[in-house]
C-alpha cells in the first residue's frame, strides 16, 4: 500500500510563471490587499481583496471556492482503494494549480491594461495642455471613434479657417497699401513728366521765337554765329540706354546658348565614342562566344566518335566470346562420345564384378538409411519436449493475465461510474462558470454602452461648440474686412501713424508687425502692375499737351 501524503495543514508557495512586472506593479497594494499572488494557499476558505484579482476571477467564471485546499480525505469513495482517492486529489490539485495560473496570467493582463490606459490618459491631458485642440475622452466603441475623429477634424478646420482668416485680411491689407504707393508712385512719375515736357516746350517756344526774330532784322557782318546743337528730349537718352542694355543681354544670351550647344556636341562625341567601344566590345564577346560554342561542339564530337569505337570494340569482343563458345560446345559434345564409348567398355566386364559392386553399394545406402531415421527421432524427441515446456509457459501466464485482466475490470469499472460522476460535475462546474462570466460581460456591456453615450453627447456638444466658432469666426472675418476697407477709403494718408495704429488694432497685430507688411507693400510695388505702360500712356499724354502749348504759342 503507498503511503498518501497528509496535506491538511500544506501551505504552498505562490505561482511560479507569476511574472517579475506584475510583482513589482502590485508590491505597493500587497501590504493592504489579499492577491492571488500572496493568498494563503493551504487555507480551507479562500477570501480576495484587490480589486484586479476580483476582475480576473469575475472575467474567468471562477468563484474563490474553487481555489479552497482540501484533504485526501475528502475524496475518499466507496469501494475504491488508495490509488483511486490520491488519482482524485491529484486531479484537483494539478485543476485548482491550473485555475490559479489562469487567474495570475489575467490578473497581469488586467494590470497592463490599467497601466497602459492611464499612460494613454497622462500623454493625452498633457497634449491637451499644450495645445488646447485636443480632446481627451474615453471610449472605444466605433461611434465615439467615429465621433472623435469628427471632432478632430472640425477642430483642424476650425484653426485652418483662423489662419486663414489672418492671411487674408494680412493680404488685404497688404493690397491696399501697394495700391496706395502705386497711385503715389504713378502720381510722382506724372509730376515728373509733366514738369520735363513743360521745360521742352518752353525750350522749345524760345528757339522758335530768336529763330523769327534773327529772320526779321538783316544780316550783319558779324562772327559766325555758334550753333547750339539740337535739343532733344531727356527720355531718348533712357530709351538708348534700354536698346542698349537689352542688345548687350542678348548677345550675352547668344553666346551663353553657343557654349551650351559646344558642350552639348563635345558630350554627344564622347557619348558615341563610348557606344562604338561598347559595340566592338559586344561584337568581340560574340566571337569568343562563337568560338567557346564550336570547342564544346567540337568535345561533343570527338565524344560521339569515342562512344561509337567503344560500342564497335564491344561488339567485336562478344562475336569472339560467341566464337569461343561454340568451340566449348564442339568439345564438350566430343567428351560426351568418348563417355558413351568408355561405359560401353565397362559393360563387357564380367557379371560376378558388378554384381558384387551393386551388393556393397546398397548395403551402404540401408546403413545410412538407419542413421538418419535414428538422428530425425531424437530431434523429434526434443522438439516434443520443448513443445511442452512452452505450452506450460503459456498457461501460467495466461492465469496471470486473467487475474491481471478481472482486476482491471473492476477498476474500471469503478473509474467509469466515477469518471461519469466527475463529467457532470466538471459540466456543472462550466454551466455555472458560463453563467458567471456572461453576467459579468452583461455588466461590462452595459457600463461600456452608458460611458460610450455620455462621452458621445460631451463629443456632440463639443462639435456644435466648433461650428458655431466657425460661424462667429465668418461674421468677424467679414465685418473686420469691411472695418479695414472702410478705414482705407477714408484715411487721407494710410501711411499715417494714427492710421496704421487704427489699423493695427482692427488686424489685432503690434505696430511693428504691420510695419513689416507696409515693408513687404513696398518692395512688391510694380510686381503687380503694369508701369511701364502706364508711363508710356502717361507720356504720349503730356506730348500732346506740350504739342498742343507750343502751337497755340506760334499762333
Amino acid at each position: 500500500m503507498k503511503k498518501t501524503p497528509n496535506l491538511t495543514n500544506k501551505k504552498t508557495e505562490p505561482a511560479d510563471n507569476a511574472s517579475s512586472s506584475s510583482k513589482s506593479r502590485a508590491s505597493h497594494s500587497e501590504r493592504d490587499y489579499i492577491s492571488i499572488e500572496n493568498f494563503n494557499q493551504g487555507s480551507k476558505k479562500v477570501y480576495f481583496t484587490e480589486p484586479a484579482t476580483i476582475e480576473a476571477i469575475r472575467r474567468l467564471g471562477y468563484t474563490c471556492g474553487d481555489l479552497n485546499c482540501k484533504s485526501l480525505l475528502e475524496f475518499k469513495r466507496p469501494g475504491c482503494d488508495d490509488s483511486v482517492t490520491s488519482l482524485l486529489y491529484n486531479k484537483y490539485e494539478a485543476k485548482r494549480q491550473r485555475i490559479i495560473k489562469e487567474i495570475t496570467e489575467t490578473r497581469s493582463q488586467i494590470l497592463d491594461e490599467e497601466e497602459k490606459a492611464a499612460m494613454e490618459k497622462l500623454n493625452s491631458n498633457s497634449q491637451f495642455d499644450q495645445n488646447n485642440n485636443k480632446t481627451d475622452l474615453g471610449g472605444t466603441s466605433p461611434f465615439v471613434r467615429i465621433e472623435k475623429a469628427f471632432l478632430e477634424k472640425e477642430k483642424e478646420n476650425f484653426l485652418n479657417i483662423q489662419k486663414q482668416r489672418e492671411i487674408d485680411l494680412r493680404r488685404i491689407v497688404v493690397s491696399q497699401f501697394r495700391d496706395f504707393f502705386q497711385h503715389q508712385k504713378n502720381e510722382e512719375s506724372l509730376q515728373k513728366t509733366l514738369y520735363k515736357t513743360e521745360q521742352i516746350a518752353q525750350l522749345k517756344t524760345q528757339i522758335i521765337m530768336t529763330a523769327r526774330s534773327k529772320a526779321c532784322q538783316p544780316p550783319k557782318e558779324s562772327p559766325q554765329a555758334v550753333t547750339l546743337p539740337p535739343m532733344k528730349p531727356m527720355y531718348v537718352d533712357v530709351h538708348l540706354e534700354r536698346v542698349k542694355k537689352l542688345r548687350e543681354e542678348e548677345a550675352k544670351k547668344r553666346e551663353e546658348i553657343r557654349i551650351r550647344n559646344e558642350e552639348h556636341i563635345k558630350v554627344t562625341h564622347e557619348r558615341s565614342i563610348e557606344l562604338q567601344e561598347q559595340k566592338k566590345e559586344e561584337h568581340l564577346k560574340k566571337i569568343n562566344d562563337d568560338e567557346n560554342r564550336f570547342i564544346k561542339w567540337k568535345e561533343n564530337q570527338e565524344q560521339i566518335i569515342q562512344k561509337k569505337r567503344e560500342k564497335f570494340l564491344l561488339r567485336q569482343q562478344y562475336e569472339k566470346n560467341v566464337f569461343q563458345n561454340g568451340i566449348k560446345i564442339e568439345e564438350d559434345m566430343k567428351n560426351r562420345s568418348l563417355a558413351k564409348i568408355n561405359q560401353s567398355d565397362i559393360r563387357s566386364k564380367t557379371q560376378t564384378e558388378t554384381f558384387k559392386s551393386s551388393l556393397h553399394s546398397r548395403l551402404e545406402n540401408i546403413r545410412n538409411r538407419v542413421n538418419e531415421r535414428s538422428i530425425k527421432a531424437q530431434e523429434e524427441l526434443q522438439r516434443q519436449k520443448n513443445e511442452l515446456e512452452i505450452y506450460r509457459k503459456k498457461l501460467d501466464d495466461r492465469d496471470s493475465e486473467i487475474v491481471e485482466k478481472r482486476k482491471k475490470q473492476s477498476l474500471d469499472t469503478t473509474l467509469k461510474y466515477l469518471s461519469r460522476s466527475l463529467d457532470r460535475d466538471e459540466k456543472a462546474e462550466n454551466a455555472k462558470r458560463l453563467g458567471i462570466r456572461k453576467a459579468y460581460m452583461a455588466e461590462m456591456n452595459m457600463k461600456k454602452r452608458y460611458d460610450d453615450t455620455a462621452t458621445t453627447q460631451q463629443l456632440l456638444a463639443e462639435k456644435q461648440k466648433v461650428i458655431n466658432g466657425k460661424h462667429l469666426l465668418d461674421s468677424k472675418f467679414q465685418a473686420q474686412k469691411e472695418q479695414l476697407l472702410y478705414e482705407f477709403r477714408t484715411a487721407k494718408d494710410p501711411n499715417d501713424p494714427k492710421c496704421k495704429k487704427k489699423i493695427a488694432e482692427l488686424l489685432q497685430i503690434s505696430e511693428d508687425e504691420l510695419e513689416k507688411l507696409v515693408q513687404v507693400a513696398k518692395s512688391t510695388v510694380g510686381e503687380f502692375a503694369r508701369p511701364q505702360t502706364a508711363l508710356a500712356s502717361i507720356r504720349s499724354r503730356a506730348n500732346s499737351r506740350a504739342s498742343e502749348r507750343a502751337a497755340s504759342s506760334t499762333k
